[in-house]
Formats: C-alpha cells, sequence, structure tokens
C-alpha cells in the first residue's frame, strides 16, 4: 500500500470518530494515573483504623449471612470488602470468643491477622473499592458533560483523578468511598428526572436512593440533599411554566418519593438476607437497647416499634440507633492544638480550608465572578451547589466531627463545580494562562504527598509536613503507616524504639522492634511495654498520640510514665511527657507523615543549633 493510500483511509475516517477515539484515550490516561496511585499507596499502607473491623465483619456477611458484627456499619461496603477478601479464601475464626459475643474489632484483628499473609489479604479487601473509585470518576464525567459538555467534564474528571483526598480513599476498604457514589449517582439521576419525569428514569432515581440506607447510616443527609434539589426543580417549573408543568412535576416527584420509601425498604431487607434477628445464634445479646442509645423521646418511640413490629431488620435498627449516639460516645474532635467531645460548628469549614487543594478553592471561588446568564446553565449550576450547601450545614449541626472522610460526598460536587468553572475560565482566552496554572499547581500538590494521599494538607496549613498541629486522626494519622515505619527502622538501622502508636493494626505483623508506649487501639495488644523515657531512647509516637487528643477523654486514666532525662526523674502524665517532648526535641525521621520519630539526645534538643 502506498503512503497516498493510506493518508486517504486515514482522511476517509469520520471526524467524530476521531473525537470519540481521543475523548476515550484522554479519559483513559486520567483514569489510569487516578488507579496507579491508588494501587501504590495502597500497596505500601497498612490497615486504617476502620478497614480492620469492616473486613472481618463483611466477610463473615458474605458467606454465613450473620450479621451480628459491627451493627454500626451498614452492610454493602463491608460485604464489598468480603468479597475481595474472598478471592483467597481465608479461614473465619467463628471459635473465638469475639465472633461468640459479637465484638467486630477483635473478630476482624483475628481475622485479618490470623491469616498467613494479612498484607495480601488486606490488598486483595480493597480492590473493589479501587474499582469503585473508577465508577466514580466516570459517573463525576458524565454528569459534567451532560451539564456543561466536554470541557467540564474533562476538568471535572482531573479535579476527581488527582485529587489527593479521593486518591487516598479509593483504596480504603471503608464507607465513605460508597456513600460517594451512591450520592453523586442518586443526584445525578434525579436531575434527569427533573428534566423529564419518565417511568424508567423515576425508577432509576428510585433504585439510586434506595442504594443509601444499606450503604452508610448517615443515608437521611442524601435523602435532605434530593429533597432540596426536587423542590428547587419544582419552583423553578412553577415559574417558568405557566401551562401546569409545575403541578404535573410535582405529582411526579410525590410518586417518585413513595418509589423510593418502598425500593429503600426492599433493599434494606434483601441486604440483611430477609432475616430479622441480627447472628445466627439465638442466645446473642451484644446490642445495646435502643433506649440507651436514642437521647430523643420520639426518635426512641419511633426506632422502639419499628423493632418491636420488625417492619425492618434489627441490625439495621440497631445500626441506626447507634449513628444517633455517636455525638455522645468518647470521639473527640481536635482543632489546632484544642480537643472537645462533638467538636466546634465550624469544624468542617475550617478542614475544606485546609485540606482541600488551593487551585480547586479558587476555582469554587471564582463562580462569584464568571457567570452565566442563561436559566438553564444557573439552573444547573444550582442543581450542584445547592445540595453541597445543604450537606455542609448539616454536617456542621451533626455534633460529630472527626474527619474530612465525611465530606466526602461534597468533595465530588466540588469536582463536577470546579470542572464546570474550569471550561468557563478556558473559553476566555486571556484567562488561559491562570488555568494552566491552577492545573499544575494541584498536579504538583498532590504529587509532593504522593504515596500518603491521605495526609495532605494545603499551603494555608504549611503543607503536610505541619497539618497534623491542626488536624489528626483520619485527616492525616488513621494508623496507615506502620508498614512505613518498619522500612524507616530498617533503612535507619534502628534495633529498638519505643512506640505510641494510634490505629488497630498489627505492629508485631510488620515487624517493628517497639517497646509500647501508651497507644490508642483497640485490638494490638502489645508483646513488651516500655518502661519509661530515657536519655537516648529512640521515640515512634503517632501524631494523634503526640497531640495527646484521647489521652483527654473525661473519666479516662493519665497513662503516667517515668521521666529520666535533662535533669528530670518524676512520673508524668502522658499527655504532659508529650508536650515537653514537642516543646524540647525536634523530630529526625517521619514514617509517612503520621508518624514521627525523636531521639532524646543533646544535640536533637530544639535550643541546640
Amino acid at each position: 500500500m502506498k503512503v497516498g493510500d493510506i493518508v486517504g483511509v486515514v482522511r476517509s475516517i469520520p471526524t467524530a470518530w476521531v473525537s470519540i477515539g481521543i475523548e476515550t484515550f484522554a479519559v483513559v490516561m486520567l483514569l489510569a494515573v487516578h488507579i496507579s496511585a491508588s494501587l501504590w499507596s495502597a500497596s505500601r499502607e497498612s490497615a486504617t483504623y476502620d478497614e480492620v473491623e469492616h473486613i472481618g465483619s463483611g466477610y463473615a456477611r458474605l458467606t454465613l449471612h450473620d450479621y451480628r458484627l459491627t451493627p454500626i456499619a451498614a452492610p454493602l461496603m463491608p460485604m464489598l470488602a468480603g468479597l475481595g477478601a474472598s478471592s483467597i479464601d481465608p479461614q473465619l475464626p467463628v471459635e473465638s470468643r469475639s465472633w461468640e459475643v459479637g465484638d467486630g474489632w477483635g473478630f476482624g484483628y483475628r481475622f485479618l491477622y490470623g491469616q498467613a499473609d494479612a498484607r495480601r489479604l488486606l490488598l486483595h479487601a480493597r480492590l473493589p473499592f479501587v474499582a469503585l473509585s473508577a465508577a466514580l470518576a466516570l459517573a463525576v464525567f458524565f454528569w459534567a458533560k451532560q451539564l456543561w459538555g466536554k470541557a467540564s467534564a474533562f476538568g471535572a474528571l482531573f479535579l476527581y483523578a488527582l485529587n489527593p483526598e479521593l486518591i487516598a480513599h479509593s483504596h480504603y476498604a471503608n464507607l465513605d468511598l460508597g456513600i460517594s457514589l451512591v450520592t453523586t449517582l442518586a443526584l445525578w439521576s434525579l436531575y434527569n428526572f427533573l428534566r423529564s419525569p419518565t417511568l424508567g428514569r423515576g425508577a432509576l432515581t428510585a433504585c439510586a436512593f434506595a442504594l443509601a440506607p444499606v450503604t452508610k447510616y448517615s443515608f437521611p443527609l442524601v435523602f435532605l440533599m434530593g429533597a432540596a434539589v426536587a423542590l428547587a426543580g419544582f419552583f423553578d417549573r412553577r415559574i417558568r411554566d405557566h401551562h401546569g408543568g409545575g403541578l404535573r412535576l410535582g405529582r411526579h416527584l410525590l410518586l417518585s418519593a413513595v418509589a423510593v420509601v418502598m425500593a429503600s425498604w426492599l433493599v434494606v431487607w434483601g441486604a440483611f438476607g430477609f432475616k430479622a434477628q441480627e447472628g445466627a445464634s439465638p442466645n446473642l445479646n451484644s446490642a445495646i437497647p435502643i433506649e440507651q442509645l436514642v437521647p430523643q423521646a420520639s426518635l426512641r418511640r419511633l426506632l422502639g416499634t419499628i423493632h418491636d413490629r420488625r417492619l425492618l431488620p434489627d441490625g439495621f435498627v440497631h445500626g441506626i440507633a447507634e449513628t444517633i449516639h455517636l455525638p455522645q460516645t468518647s470521639q473527640m474532635t481536635f482543632f489546632d492544638g484544642r480537643t472537645a467531645p462533638g467538636g466546634w460548628w465550624y469544624f468542617f469549614p475550617m478542614v475544606l480550608l485546609l485540606k482541600t487543594p488551593i487551585p480547586l478553592v479558587l476555582l469554587l471561588a471564582s463562580t462569584g465572578i464568571i457567570w452565566s446568564s442563561e436559566a438553564q446553565v444557573q439552573f444547573d449550576l444550582f442543581v450542584v451547589v445547592l445540595p453541597a450547601v445543604v450537606y455542609l450545614a448539616l454536617a456542621m449541626s451533626f455534633g460529630f466531627s472527626i474527619g474530612y472522610r465525611h465530606l466526602l460526598p461534597l468533595l465530588l460536587l466540588f469536582c463536577v463545580w470546579g470542572g464546570r468553572q474550569l471550561a468557563a475560565m478556558w473559553a476566555r482566552v486571556s484567562l488561559r494562562p491562570i488555568v494552566l496554572l491552577l492545573l499544575l499547581w494541584y498536579a504538583l500538590g498532590t504529587c509532593r504527598v504522593a504515596p500518603h494521599f491521605l495526609s495532605f494538607f494545603n499551603e494555608f496549613a504549611g503543607g503536610p509536613e505541619l497539618g497534623y498541629h491542626y488536624l489528626v486522626d483520619s485527616n492525616c494519622d488513621w494508623g496507615q503507616d506502620l508498614e512505613e515505619l518498619a522500612r524507616l527502622c530498617r533503612r535507619l538501622g534502628l534495633k529498638h524504639v519505643k512506640f505510641s502508636y494510634f490505629g488497630s493494626a498489627s505492629p508485631d505483623d510488620v515487624g517493628i522492634p517497639y517497646e509500647a508506649l501508651p497507644a490508642v487501639t483497640c485490638c494490638w495488644h502489645p508483646r513488651v511495654w516500655a518502661s519509661g523515657l530515657q536519655q537516648g531512647d529512640v521515640l515512634a509516637v503517632s501524631v494523634t498520640n503526640l497531640m495527646g487528643v484521647y489521652f483527654r477523654l473525661p473519666g479516662v486514666s493519665t497513662f503516667p510514665i517515668r521521666i529520666s532525662l535533662d535533669g528530670i526523674d518524676r512520673d508524668v502524665p502522658f499527655v504532659e511527657a508529650m508536650t515537653y517532648l514537642q516543646g524540647h526535641y525536634r523530630p529526625f525521621a517521619r514514617a509517612g507523615y503520621s508518624i514521627l520519630l525523636f531521639r532524646l539526645e543533646p544535640e536533637w534538643r530544639i535550643d541546640q543549633p
């Protein structure tokens, strides 16, 4: 074949096909970057705090159809983790005491670390969530494309694929990614239903919303976001259509709401295997009575009636009750050196300000400057912004403020919204250099923290190195850096460290040469305890413990520890020891960004040059 013939064949290819091919290639490349970063991080991190519990309970639910473990976790995501784990056929420790009494933490720890290869089991349990994240990325892309075209879609996908928080949670066997996907699908399907309320779109909307109750027990937030969008669509139609269109849409929305309730009821029963009882054992009585969990009298009566009449499975009702009880638990909120049960109303806005990449913040802020006068464009943007505002307002009022992960559904809306702003700015030739600068800044910020994506903090917080002064716990320290600490000990030739760990994974499993200091863990039972702190010691401390968050709980022991250094020789509370450590010594190394290492030697004192 001659060159001219080849050129002729190429020219004969329809332009639309070429465009589709380029578009598909670009989407695949962005997804490949996201998935590669996720798998890289997943292969290097130990189990996060909640994963230890979710993987074992999910596998038990999937294989034994027994729901006694972890009632506070909705069943769908743990079962997805169990599905991933099933590929290596692990053994369930059903002979253990933790199984008999329904102890999800103890059972999960024995399940994960009782296998021949805990690391392999953990990775397999995480793989379905990587696939889930890829599906979510596509949902963001196609919704943004439907709203505002290809340029917005690629902008949204770029923001999603390279977002450090989304990369981090794209492989954790946890609930937050799942509820984010369900929220996005539900709002997208509702948007299409508002545009054209057909039977098929109504059924799709009902199915999407029905997944929320079995994904995470904070699902009422999803329903309220949907209700706000539905009301906005109804009033918009009433104002713009004077021929009864608003009333017709109102009737369709009421029928859709009934369909959502019915579909949710069926999905909940299906997820619990159409079994009312939580466990297969009739003697199991581990659930705390609803009366002790729910302080509000009206809610207590409602849940009690549903439970007594078996209108919904026991496990689902107890999960709702325990979620309502969360603000009264021992969870502590930390922000900027202060701790408080339940936190502060401004906690989540500050989390957004410190952990959201600044280029994305600037893009969202540009909405007030780059605006469209077209009514349809305004409403489409309103459909994205309104649920974000509703979600944030409800999260601020709940009284349970811990981590950025609870705002993940909000972050998805930010990506769609930010994609629109990128496209609007790119349409103005004079603003294209600014767009390129923002994209480069966004990508470099993610690359800088790789592969420790969970610990990302933006420049307002001083980056990942200093972010722990403002936020800890699942914002940067979720127990994920044990393997990093083990590698660091081997690289530096450390034969002995005194270790204060925040997490539920096993330091023994990864071979850390430790003596244990006071720790915040629910499952790990240290082999050796440190007698105190002496001159010359090497300390490894999780930053959550360094800031003393869970050592300040009312009624909890002060965990006294002996300090014998710098002329001091006395017992002090552990929090006081950590305060002294921060005030007098600087870290010489770190494992990821969540575990700091200190040498208690004169040359590492802060007052030394």
